[in-house]
């Protein structure tokens, strides 16, 4: 629940079920455990602004890669 609050607010939409071929739209995102895993870590606030981050430079679909650059990239210390 809290996940797809998080994403809902950054604007990302969750594919539980990705098409055929990968194809995806700019802000939706398969990366569920990435995303709990930060949650976890962090909150929600600070995932949220990840997320907003990535859904606003229109990838798609946004990847466990994309959202620990953008964490590296906002925080000091990964994790």
């Amino acid at each position: 629940m809290t996940i797809d609050l998080v994403c809902q607010q950054a604007g990302v939409t969750v594919l539980r079920h990705p098409g055929a071929g990968g194809a995806a739209k700019p802000g939706q995102t398969v990366a569920i455990n990435a995303i709990a895993a930060l949650i976890n870590k962090r909150g929600n606030a600070q995932p949220r602004e990840i997320l907003e981050v990535l859904a606003r430079a229109g990838f798609a679909p946004i990847l466990k890669d994309q959202i620990k650059a953008v964490q590296m990239l906002l925080t000091s210390a990964p994790r």
